[in-house]
This record gives structure tokens, C-alpha cells and sequence, in this order.
């Protein structure tokens, strides 16, 4: 017999049992004598056998699977949440249907979560819900799915009339944690480099709570991540008069590209200006001069998603849950005492 190929009838045949015996025994039911159910275990397990979770859903059984909605592979703080979710699933049990949204409309996005529902996951962990899809999430638990997203603090007031759990990162205390930091290296004219308005936005606040000024010229935006964007943007940092003496980037992987263009144009980082990133990719450990960064406790916070989805499937109503995760600011060598000027 092929691997794959075995039915709960070919194992029933095996054992010399009803095929509703084997049913009863692969679930522990209390109703099938030890013997028979430790026999039927140990045959089902030579042959390979594997319960079809779609028969089992129309049968209004459980089917242990569980939907993860990402918002990109490309960025790797996704990637370490899905790892981190399907890890602990695998342990405790449940396969995982993975989807990426990739940024896609709200409409695209709902299509997902329905699609989902149709392949019988019983829940469902989000990578970053999108607010203008608050319907689609309010369908689902509705019908009885629970959810759980990863969202950021500022954007909790747009998703808490959802009945679902969620893992709460303060980045707007995480970037102040950073500015922090630098001031404490005497730093004073600190730019900001990334797109996102959420970062800018919490970089501008966290300045002026420091009492520095929120200069308009410090934020500069590339239009993506790619190196040739971040160049650009460099050379426009290049160009300041007042030269900022330290940068705060949106993300890692664009603040790795910015000390490249940086050294390039022939500025020294940080003898000549001081950088820190977002989020503690790994690649910020490997680069000549290793990032100053702010950590964000993904492995932590995708585990708890999971663990969240799975009790809420247990419990009955379910019982939605808010946690919030701590950030920290990792100090390496992209920084140092700012040079009077």
C-alpha cells in the first residue's frame, strides 16, 4: 500500500474491527476497551494512516486546522511570526492552510478568510489585520471562528469592536525607547528615513515629547527598500544643513542598505552619524558595523497567537484576550557619542 493511500476501512480490516470502532479508538473514546484501542493504535500507525480532516468537517467532527492569514513573506518579522505559530501548532497537534495577502484590497482579503472557513480551519491567527476589512473579520467570528491578530498599540481603537484576541506591540514607546537612547549619546538633530506614515508619525511624537525640534526636512521617505531607493534618499540625507548627527530607519533591513549607501558617500557610521533600526533582524548582527535596533518579541508573540486560537476553540463562548508584548532597544556598535560641531 502506497504511503498516503490508507483508509480508516483498510485499517478496520486489519485490526478485525468495525470500521466505527477504529473511529471511536483514533478519537479515545471511553467506549472501546484499552486493548482494542492500543491494538487499533498500533496498526493504524504501520499503515500510515492519516484522518481525512474534510470528511471529518462534513461529519461535524474536529479538524484541527488552523488558517494563517500573513501580510507578506518578504519581510522577515512575518516570516518569524508564521514560524513561530506553526511550530507551536505542530506541537499541540494542528495542521496549518497558510495564505499571504500580500497588501491585497479589502475585498481580496475577505475572499481569503471565507476561503478559509470553506477548507473547515476552526480559527484563524492574522499577521496585521487590515482595518478596512473589519467586516470580513466580524463575518467570521460571527460564524463561530475565532480569531487572533498581531496588531500595533495605534491601531487598537480600530479593531477592539471585533470579538478577537489580539497581541499588542507599543511601538510608538518603542521608537521613544530609541530616541532615548540616542540622546543620551548627547544626540540632538536626529532624522528619520522610511514610508511608512505610522513610523514618521511616531518618530515626529517622540521627538517633540523629548523637546527636540520635529524638523519637516529630517523625514525623508525612499519609495520602497530597494538599495537604489535608499541611495537616493542618502544622498537627500547627505545634503542637510544642519547635518543630522543620528537616523532612526523604519525597519532593519533598510537601515543594513543605508549604512552601505552611507559608507559609499563617505560618511562613517557611527564616527560620523549614528543609525538604529527596527524589529532585530539577524542580518543587522552580520553586517561590518552590527545595527543598534529595537526588538520586537515575535517568537513570543506568535506562540501566544497560537495558544489564544487554540483555547478559544475550546472554550465555549469564546473568550477574547489582549496581551501586550514589551519591546527593548539592543545597543551594538551603529552607534556612539554624537561629534560636536
Amino acid at each position: 500500500m502506497k504511503y498516503g493511500t490508507c483508509s480508516l476501512r483498510d485499517v478496520a480490516l486489519a485490526a478485525g474491527v468495525d470500521p466505527s470502532t477504529v473511529s471511536r479508538a483514533l478519537r479515545g473514546s471511553s467506549r472501546v476497551a484499552a486493548g482494542t484501542r492500543e491494538r487499533v493504535l498500533a496498526i493504524a500507525k504501520s499503515m500510515d494512516y492519516t484522518p481525512n480532516v474534510l470528511a471529518q468537517a462534513l461529519k461535524g467532527q474536529r479538524t484541527r486546522t488552523i488558517g494563517i492569514l500573513v501580510a507578506s513573506l518578504e519581510l522577515p518579522f512575518f516570516v518569524d511570526l508564521l514560524r513561530a505559530q506553526e511550530r507551536w501548532l505542530y506541537r499541540n497537534g494542528y495542521v496549518t492552510v497558510v495564505s499571504v495577502s500580500h497588501g491585497s484590497p479589502p475585498r481580496e482579503q475577505a475572499d481569503i478568510l471565507a476561503r478559509m472557513q470553506s477548507r473547515a480551519v476552526e480559527g484563524v491567527c492574522i499577521g496585521f489585520p487590515d482595518p478596512n476589512t473589519v467586516d470580513a473579520y466580524h463575518a467570521a467570528a460571527a460564524a463561530g471562528v475565532p480569531l487572533c491578530a498581531y496588531c500595533e498599540k495605534s491601531c487598537l481603537h480600530e479593531l477592539d469592536s471585533i470579538p478577537m484576541s489580539l497581541a499588542v506591540c507599543d511601538l510608538s514607546r518603542g521608537v521613544s525607547l530609541l530616541i532615548d537612547h540616542l540622546i543620551s549619546l548627547s544626540h540632538e538633530r536626529i532624522a528619520f528615513v522610511g514610508y511608512l506614515n505610522m513610523r514618521q508619525e511616531e518618530f515626529q511624537q517622540a521627538v517633540q515629547e523629548h523637546g527636540l525640534m520635529a524638523r519637516p526636512d529630517y523625514v525623508l521617505a525612499p519609495g520602497n527598500e530597494s538599495d537604489g531607493a535608499v541611495a537616493e534618499t542618502c544622498k537627500r540625507l547627505c545634503r542637510l544643513d544642519p547635518a543630522p548627527t543620528a537616523v532612526v530607519v523604519q525597519s532593519d533591513e533598510m537601515a543594513v542598505r543605508l549604512i552601505k549607501a552611507l559608507s559609499a558617500a563617505g560618511r562613517d557610521v557611527p564616527g560620523d552619524i549614528s543609525v538604529v533600526g527596527i524589529n532585530n533582524n539577524p542580518v543587522g548582527e552580520l553586517i561590518p558595523t552590527p545595527l543598534t535596533t529595537l526588538a520586537l518579541p515575535t517568537g513570543d508573540i506568535g506562540e501566544w497567537m497560537a495558544e489564544a486560537v487554540a483555547r478559544d476553540i475550546e472554550t465555549s463562548p469564546h473568550q477574547p484576550e489582549v496581551r501586550y508584548f514589551p519591546t527593548n532597544v539592543i545597543v551594538r556598535a551603529s552607534t556612539a557619542p554624537a561629534l560636536s560641531h
